[in-house]
């Protein structure tokens, strides 16, 4: 992987502030929109950090956790 992991941080931040997208949440969305619940979700994200380029962007997120947050839960 080219990019830093800041430079990957800073393309998400611009990704979530766009004007153009729409987030939907509510009861029984993520069974109709196909998202894996928490517990699935969470195994998956694991699963990703094995691979280095996915590691590298997940624990440059991690960092950005509060000390007292969920930091603790994926360590």
């Amino acid at each position: 992987m080219d990019a830093k992991p800041n430079d990957l941080l800073e393309q998400l931040d611009r990704h979530l502030a766009s004007p153009q997208q729409s987030w939907l949440f509510g009861a029984g969305i993520i069974k109709n929109a196909n998202i894996p619940l928490m517990f699935p979700l969470t195994e998956r994200v694991l699963e990703l950090e094995r691979e280095p380029a996915h590691k590298t962007v997940l624990d440059a997120l991690r960092a950005e956790l509060p000390e007292n947050g969920f930091r603790g839960q994926f360590t």
